[in-house]
């Protein structure tokens, strides 16, 4: 769905990361989230997903590195975005979990991304090869996800793909 970008960042904790965004996708005049979950079991983040509002998979990216910037983050390495470029996906999507120390991950959503792209993301970054990726896919019948998220967290980097 689409929710109001205003009303998604009033469920985040008040602090500098919260004020840097709204500062941010204001200065875009962008006014949409399209995903919204909170963790509950734990520390209790938020979950928040916009569209990137580029033209095209470079203009996403140079706002991705520009939020980067603004938040005083390391973005994803340049040659796993360099994948993202070559891809050409449709859109992409911002990912955040926000708690109330601030920023926990934040990443690039691919929806529906080629076999070829997850394959490449999957050797570049070691996730366990495209052996085990292989054989997990084949346990589930399908040959791809419907949906990849390439992620900075404290602990690293990740790769997580999404079945439905």
């Amino acid at each position: 769905g689409v929710f109001a970008l205003q009303d998604a960042l009033g469920l985040v904790s008040k602090g500098a990361v919260k004020d840097r965004l709204t500062t941010w996708y204001a200065q875009f005049e962008a006014d949409a989230a399209i995903r919204i979950g909170r963790e509950i079991a734990t520390d209790g983040y938020t979950i928040l997903h916009t569209e990137l509002f580029g033209e095209n998979t470079a203009d996403d990216l140079e706002l991705y590195l520009n939020l980067n910037e603004t938040l005083g983050l390391s973005p994803i390495p340049d040659v796993l975005l360099e994948l993202l470029l070559e891809e050409e996906p449709a859109y992409l999507e911002l990912s955040y979990w926000l708690d109330n120390g601030g920023l926990l991950q934040l990443g690039l959503v691919v929806p529906n991304p080629s076999v070829r792209l997850v394959r490449r993301l999957s050797l570049a970054l070691d996730e366990g090869g495209n052996a085990d990726l292989a054989a997990f896919e084949g346990t589930l019948g399908r040959s791809g996800p419907d949906q990849l998220l390439l992620a900075r967290r404290s602990s690293g980097l990740v790769l997580e793909l999404h079945y439905r």
